[in-house]
């Protein structure tokens, strides 16, 4: 695409954008008056539900983390459990287990054999924190090592916002 027929682009998305503004704007406004008569008469209802409602939820809490506590202290080091569900006639409890692998940092290194430590593969299999790096490294070595990693985005503004 050319550079006129982007901008030719450009242009005809500020115009519909522009529209969808202007056509946002006009239900708001006229939808202000009626939220405002909505939420005047609405709020006794939500006040006497928040006040009903406040022992109920905080008992909830305490049964909760009285649940999880319980459920999570049957976990057993090597990541099994003994009580990996509760059921009850009205309810269940879940313990749900996030297995992702990973792999000792100074052990895998160890495990890789010299000869292969300069093959491409074995040094795609490495990543470095930015972040250690700078903490562990004298800063002009790490200005030398440290290259930008660029990630490109597009966002469309009309120009008076």
């Amino acid at each position: 695409m050319t550079k006129p027929q982007l901008t030719a682009k450009l242009d005809e998305w500020a115009k519909k954008k522009k529209r969808v503004d202007r056509i946002n704007a006009e239900a708001d406004a006229r939808l202000e008056p009626l939220l405002k008569v909505y939420e005047a008469k609405a709020e006794p209802i939500n006040a006497a539900r928040d006040e009903k409602l406040a022992s109920l939820l905080t008992e909830m809490e305490t049964l909760e983390q009285e649940i999880r506590a319980a459920m999570l202290a049957a976990v057993n080091l090597d990541g099994t459990s003994s009580l990996p569900q509760a059921e009850s006639g009205n309810a269940v409890a879940q313990l749900n287990t996030e297995r992702r692998r990973e792999i000792d940092t100074a052990a895998f290194m160890r495990a890789v054999p010299p000869r292969l430590r300069l093959d491409p593969a074995y040094i795609g299999c490495l990543s470095v924190l930015v972040g250690k790096a700078d903490k562990f490294l004298p800063s002009p070595m790490l200005a030398r090592l440290v290259r930008p990693k660029l990630t490109h985005s597009v966002t469309l503004t009309l120009k008076s916002e």
